[in-house]
């Protein structure tokens, strides 16, 4: 494979390193952890590799992304080293439209009106200049994201976690088209998962690895929070989430735990049990703007920093079925809101969504997510829901949102 773009990968590396470390000042992110004394194509192919002891699913590959000079960079990395290459020309603005343009197309604007408080938009939906379908706006984007040479090379992968840049964290990639059929989504082919960066690779697989058969540790002492009613007690006016009570209650019963529900969702009663609990069940109002991400509880707004500074100290996953959970400030090393909060406080994978969302049938997706975690791993697990969501409820606006921030197992 090209040396030069081995080369060109390692530099971005560095600079991204830069970046988050620049984070330090904003968000007190004091987990940056290399691979070794500079990350490259070779060190990631070694963390991926079954002798690196990372346990790390079998066939997993590496896209990471750069923007430089009005060119986007991107990389496939499996365990034996660079896969494929690809740099196109492409103006900030146009990539932007293309994201928003397929957000549109979805219909991403109209749940925003009903579900979520309208406190942030990405950007003003209704001045683009000219809608497109669902079909061309997703074909668009794919080949954008990912072109020939890079899907082409997705054949030897089975599952892929994304390292984006900018608002790249917020695309669907699970509704992405990049193949010669054009009917096929790569969901269907790849299991998919977003990591924060490349340093997080190695950190967020600190958690002794749990086997795929038998007993699941993540289901140890599970805290299941939701609301479906809300307080008016600050200038925020949260309208209710009639489904919630209904998911809360379904999902509770299939853990077999009671839940914390409505005036009992407070953060003094969440404190109390997040720090021991494996699984973390939130069913709320979520919004983001341009610097953190929040949850709404009974008594207050959980910030993303308060989120940050609590102790995870037994988490495996966080379910977060609340809306903008994947948006938040955008940064050069990605999205910083919601999700990554709860990784920098311990919980190494965070189930978002990145729109806002349908109660009734988020309901129907979740508690097939929790009975098929039982199974299988995460990222199959929500690959797993996916597609038979897809096939129960064609609509895109209905399973394409849920994303998985972290790490395969």
């Amino acid at each position: 494979m090209d040396k030069a773009a081995e080369d060109l990968f390692e530099k971005f590396a560095i600079k991204q390193q830069r970046d988050l470390e620049d984070l330090q000042s904003v968000r007190s992110y004091s987990g940056i952890k290399e691979f070794g004394e500079t990350i490259t194509c070779s060190s990631v192919a070694r963390a991926l590799g079954e002798d690196y002891g990372l346990g790390y699913s079998v066939r997993t590959g590496v896209l990471m992304y750069a923007y430089e000079e009005s060119n986007l960079h991107s990389w496939l990395i499996g365990d034996k080293g660079l896969l494929a290459y690809y740099s196109k020309a492409v103006s900030l603005e146009k990539l932007e439209q293309c994201i928003q343009e397929q957000h549109s197309a979805v219909g991403v604007e109209q749940l925003q009106k009903s579900r979520t408080s309208n406190y942030r938009k990405l950007i003003s939906l209704n001045a683009l200049k000219a809608r497109k379908s669902l079909d061309e706006a997703t074909i668009e984007l794919s080949e954008l994201l990912i072109p020939s040479t890079i899907a082409s090379a997705l054949s030897e992968i089975s599952h892929l976690i994304i390292v984006p840049i900018r608002s790249l964290g917020i695309v669907p990639f699970s509704m992405l088209r990049p193949f010669a059929n054009k009917e096929v989504v790569l969901i269907e082919q790849i299991s998919l998962s977003i990591a924060p960066s490349l340093f997080d690779l190695e950190q967020l697989l600190t958690k002794t690895f749990r086997s795929t058969h038998g007993y699941f540790p993540l289901f140890e002492a599970p805290l299941v929070v939701g609301l479906s009613e809300f307080p008016q007690h600050s200038k925020q006016q949260f309208s209710p989430l009639p489904g919630v009570r209904k998911e809360i209650e379904t999902v509770a019963q299939e853990l077999g735990v009671q839940p914390l529900l409505n005036f009992q969702a407070t953060k003094e009663a969440i404190y109390a049990n997040a720090e021991r609990s494996g699984l973390l069940y939130i069913a709320t109002h979520g919004f983001a703007d341009e610097t953190e991400g929040y949850l709404v509880l009974w008594d207050s707004i959980w910030s993303g920093q308060e989120i940050h500074d609590l102790k995870f100290e037994n988490a495996y996953v966080a379910i977060l079925s609340a809306c903008q959970t994947g948006l938040g400030r955008v940064h050069d090393a990605g999205m910083i809101g919601v999700a990554r909060s709860f990784q920098m406080g311990g919980v190494p994978r965070v189930v978002v969504s990145l729109w806002s969302v349908k109660d009734e049938e988020t309901a129907v997706f979740m508690v097939r997510l929790v009975q098929n975690m039982y199974e299988t791993m995460v990222a199959e697990a929500l690959q797993k829901t996916i597609l038979s969501m897809r096939r129960d409820y064609p609509d895109p606006a209905v399973w394409a949102s849920f994303s998985l921030f972290g790490t395969p197992r």
